[in-house]
């Protein structure tokens, strides 16, 4: 079985304190993690949030999610790194049935959306070290994602499907990981 290292089984204090941080039974507890494993506190937190969850509920319940899951990761990743710049990553997809499907049926503009509202919402209380950082503008939707091949018997004509829309692979992961490294770049130097 595996399990998330940020995880943990919540303390009496975690209960009296955090109830609503609590989430199947476990919290989210970024503090918990930096000291099990003994590392420094970084200056910069990366998240790519809810990606894997659009294609697989509907829409009202993946806002949901979205907006649980924003609200616990970046309340513990704030009470843990005070002073840390904490980055939401959106990655983008590959122009398939189904990612295409996210898109017709308003999954994926929505969930981008309202992740926007929501760090606008703290950058307007007053956390100036929260951000967007929209790594979906510098990927294609055409190349850097998994496909299949299927030949045809007869005349050997070989078709591509893409076989995995959201996890991109190769030069993908290099179109994602460039505006990542930008961001990190302005904010350690102030911008």
């Amino acid at each position: 079985m595996l399990h998330n290292p940020f995880l943990k089984v919540p303390t009496a204090a975690d209960r009296q304190n955090k109830a609503s941080l609590i989430y199947n039974d476990y919290i989210f507890d970024v503090r918990f993690y930096l000291s099990r494993f003994g590392f420094a506190d970084p200056d910069l937190v990366s998240i790519n949030l809810i990606r894997n969850d659009i294609s697989f509920r509907e829409q009202e319940i993946t806002l949901a999610q979205l907006e649980r899951g924003f609200s616990v990761i970046y309340a513990q990743t704030r009470a843990a790194l005070p002073n840390a710049h904490i980055g939401f990553i959106i990655s983008g997809d590959a122009r398939s049935t189904q990612g295409d499907a996210d898109w017709r049926t308003d999954r994926w503009p929505s969930a981008l959306l309202r992740q926007m509202q929501l760090v606008a919402e703290k950058r307007a209380g007053g956390d100036a070290k929260v951000w967007v950082v929209p790594a979906y503008a510098h990927q294609s939707t055409e190349t850097g994602y998994g496909v299949t091949v299927q030949t045809a018997a007869v005349s050997g004509m070989q078709t591509l499907s893409v076989s995995d829309y959201v996890h991109f692979i190769d030069h993908g992961r290099h179109a994602y990981a460039e505006p990542v490294v930008a961001w990190s770049h302005a904010v350690k130097a102030g911008g």
